[in-house]
C-alpha cells in the first residue's frame, strides 16, 4: 500500500470517532503492518535493545517446544498467525521434522513482504502456503490434518480477548492446539519500559503520524504503562494538527493512541482464555514471559 493509501486508510479510521477526551485511537493491529515502510521500520527495532524481549520470547518457545510437539500428531499443520519474518515458525518446524513429525506450514501476515521472508526461511524444510490476510477478518482454510496454531511474539497481547478468542475458538477444531505466547504483567513492568523506549520504535509508530501529515515538530512522543489497565501504550500529544483533521474536530492538546499492548496477570490470562479452551501454561523462574497451549472446548 502507497504512504498516499495508508494515510486515507488511517483517516477514515478517525473520521468515524468520536473521542472522549480528545483522545483518538489507531491501535488496531493491522495498521501497524501496513505498507512497505513500517515493515522496514520494525526490522530496526529488531536490532535494538528491544530485541532483549525478543530473545526471551525465543529461550521460552526452545524450552517448551518438545512438550508441545509431542501432543501433535505424527502429521500435522503449522499456522503461524502474524508470523513476521517467520524465525519463530522456522523453529517450530525444524523441531517437527527432528521429532519425526510431518508438517506443512502456513505463514499467515497481513503484510506480504513478511509472509514471502516467512515462506523463503521454512520452504526447505516443509512445503509451504502463504496467506497474506488480516486473520481477524478472514476465514483460514480448513486443514485436511491437525494443525498446531502460533500465536507469539505477544501478538495475543495487542487484541482484546473479547474480539480474538471467540474467533480462534470458532475456527479451531478439537484435535487443534493454539500455542499463544504473552510477557505477563504480575510484577515490575514498569522497569522493562526501558527495552521499549527507543528511537527505532517511536520512527516506527512515526510511520502512521507521517502518513496523516504530521510534521515532527507538531506532536510529542509519549509512552506509558497503564496500570489500570495493565498495558503499554504508545503515542503522541498533539501540539499541532494539520488541516485536514482539524475538520473532523482533532485539536491541539488532543492525543493519539497508536500501539497499545496488554500485559495481563497470570490470573487474568486463564480466566480469558479458560471458557473457550482448557490451557496449560509454560513458565520460567525469573522470566515474565510464557507460554499457554490451548485445546478448543466444546
Amino acid at each position: 500500500m502507497t504512504e498516499n493509501l495508508f494515510g486515507e486508510t488511517l483517516f477514515k479510521e478517525l473520521a468515524k470517532q468520536l473521542p472522549v477526551d480528545g483522545a483518538w485511537k489507531l491501535d488496531e493491529p493491522k495498521l501497524w503492518w501496513t505498507t512497505r515502510q513500517q515493515l522496514k521500520a520494525y526490522s530496526a527495532v529488531a536490532q535494538s535493545s528491544y530485541h532483549g524481549i525478543i530473545n526471551e520470547i525465543e529461550d521460552m518457545l526452545v524450552g517448551s517446544i518438545d512438550d508441545i510437539i509431542e501432543q501433535m500428531p505424527l502429521s500435522f499443520s503449522v499456522i503461524d498467525l502474524g508470523c513476521g519474518s517467520g524465525e519463530k515458525g522456522e523453529l517450530v518446524v525444524r523441531k517437527a521434522k527432528q521429532l519425526h513429525r510431518e508438517v506443512a506450514y502456513m505463514p499467515v501476515d497481513i503484510n506480504p513482504g513478511y509472509t514471502a521472508q516467512a515462506t523463503s526461511l521454512v520452504s526447505a524444510l516443509a512445503p509451504t502456503n502463504p496467506m497474506s490476510i488480516d486473520f481477524m477478518e478472514s476465514e483460514l482454510p480448513r486443514q485436511a490434518q491437525p494443525a498446531l496454531i502460533l500465536l507469539l511474539g505477544n501478538t495475543y497481547g495487542n487484541f482484546q480477548p473479547r474480539r480474538i478468542l471467540p474467533r480462534l475458538h470458532r475456527q479451531m477444531r478439537e484435535e487443534d492446539v493454539l500455542a499463544v505466547n504473552l510477557q505477563l504483567g504480575d510484577s515490575g513492568l514498569e522497569s522493562t519500559l526501558v527495552n521499549y523506549h527507543t528511537v527505532k520504535i517511536e520512527n516506527w509508530a512515526w510511520e502512521m503520524m507521517k502518513a496523516l501529515g504530521f510534521s515532527r515538530e507538531a506532536a510529542s512522543y509519549r509512552l506509558r504503562y497503564n496500570r489500570q489497565e495493565r498495558r503499554i501504550e504508545f503515542g503522541y500529544d498533539l501540539l499541532a494538527v494539520p488541516p485536514r483533521l482539524r475538520e473532523i474536530g482533532m485539536l491541539p492538546g488532543d492525543s493519539m493512541a497508536l500501539i497499545v499492548t496488554r500485559k495481563p496477570s497470570r490470573e487474568q490470562l486463564i480466566s480469558e482464555l479458560s471458557p473457550y479452551f482448557a490451557v496449560r501454561l509454560y513458565e520460567r523462574e525469573g522470566s515474565s514471559q510464557v507460554i499457554v497451549t490451548a485445546r478448543r472446548k466444546m
